[in-house]
């Protein structure tokens, strides 16, 4: 028989939560069947084939992976046409994906935006990408969309409402709208059987190399009917994107659904230069800005321990920005620990870490004056050190999974989750 995904109905919740529910030949890649997605505006005057992107942009990747067809009722006419793009596109990034399948619809349809329209959105999580993408784009005053589910779990509330109050911090004073969306679409999926069965495909994992940008980017199509959002605006991270081929440009620049469309900001632009222009905005703004760039740390603050908090405030600190002002507690002591941990390869160093921290060598000039004790003393040691000698091995500790044969994973998973959830049934 073969394989299919097939969409079985699509409703809204209290005028703010869509949910779809589903079933699929391959349901042992899903947690459950029913995919939710909660808005901060009423979304239940939209039509299903709108409503039912959000889902879609998850799903659809599982259902092709598994050369499954999928079936659905209704269906904006311009992203039914965006899947068959994406499938193409995918077989062009660095992904090894080579997804097939076929799309039934009952009806397509026509979408149009207001006349008004060209109002855009920036998914912000309050990082150094989303907020370079936001000095890029200031003069459109972008809407800031914010996503409980994707870097904070949805059962760490607290700490996703620090990381509210950051983004309304940094909102209010500038005049931006801000909406939070929150959604299942990173539970909703099994990532260690589909990390595990398509591990030659998806050497990052799952999310990393397939979900990231399109889930992301599907989360706010329903903003094209409830805020006249014609464009969606997501950052890019890495420059190299067989490191992070979820927002290759080949396929955001497919993304488009009833007249909107996605782009990608910062391709092709160092993390470095970034800082430096988020440094020129800082000079000629004198509003708050608090970067979140570390993800450790439950209170959403940075913790100033892993390598990416020292990287970025050292970052900030050669554009001659205090970090201290913007979310990064440093001083002599911090960088004397930063040093010892560079030195002794405390922290794990790949190829792209020793690419980024020779960006940050190349951006200490010895002969500047810097707003931090000790940082004088740091830099001339930095722009002496050699960086190739930081490199680690790259190897991340030891997991259980380790020591489980590849072939009998699946089975052990199934297991394990079979009694976690017959602990649950007995709590």
């Amino acid at each position: 028989m073969a394989n299919k995904l097939v969409i079985e109905d699509v409703s809204t919740i209290d005028n703010y939560t869509c949910e779809v529910n589903f079933r699929s030949t391959f349901d042992h890649l899903f947690t459950g069947n029913t995919f939710w997605v909660s808005y901060g505006c009423d979304v239940s005057s939209l039509p299903d084939n709108i409503l039912v992107i959000p889902a879609l942009t998850t799903l659809v990747p599982v259902a092709w992976a598994e050369s499954a067809d999928i079936y659905v009722s209704e269906l904006d006419r311009t992203f039914y046409y965006t899947l068959y793009a994406l499938q193409a596109a995918w077989k062009e990034v660095p992904t090894k994906f080579g997804p097939t399948g076929d799309i039934y619809f009952g009806n397509l349809v026509e979408n149009h935006q207001p006349e008004a329209g060209s109002k855009s959105a920036l998914l912000f999580s309050g990082g150094v990408d989303s907020h370079y993408s936001y000095v890029e784009h200031r003069q459109e005053d972008p809407l800031l969309v914010t996503i409980h589910g994707s870097d904070i779990s949805l059962d760490s509330p607290e700490e996703f409402n620090q990381v509210k109050n950051h983004v309304e911090e940094f909102a209010t004073p500038r005049g931006l709208d801000q909406l939070s969306i929150a959604s299942n679409h990173r539970e909703i999926l099994e990532y260690p059987l589909l990390d595990h069965y398509y591990r030659s495909n998806v050497s990052r994992g799952w999310w990393a190399t397939l979900q990231y940008g399109l889930g992301m980017i599907g989360l706010c199509a329903p903003l094209v009917g409830t805020d006249e959002i014609d464009t969606v605006y997501v950052s890019s991270g890495h420059q190299d994107f067989e490191l992070e081929p979820a927002i290759h440009p080949r396929l955001i620049e497919q993304l488009e659904w009833a007249n909107a469309h996605a782009e990608l900001v910062g391709e092709g632009i160092t993390r470095q230069d970034k800082l430096e222009q988020i440094s020129e905005y800082i000079r000629s703004d004198d509003r708050p800005i608090h970067i979140r760039s570390c993800f450790r740390h439950h209170d959403a603050q940075n913790c100033m321990e892993c390598e990416k908090c020292s990287r970025t405030a050292l970052g900030l600190l050669f554009t001659g920005v205090d970090p201290c002002e913007h979310g990064y507690p440093l001083d002599a002591t911090t960088l004397e620990d930063i040093r010892r941990k560079l030195i002794r390869g405390v922290w794990t160093f790949k190829s792209v870490h020793v690419g980024l921290w020779r960006e940050l060598k190349a951006a200490a000039d010895p002969e500047s004056e810097y707003p931090i004790n000790g940082a004088q003393e740091f830099v001339e040691w930095l722009s002496d050190a050699d960086i190739g000698s930081f490199k680690s091995d790259g190897r991340s500790p030891r997991t259980k999974r380790d020591f489980i044969p590849e072939s009998l994973y699946p089975i052990a998973y199934r297991a394990r989750k079979r009694v976690r959830d017959i602990a649950a049934q007995n709590s």
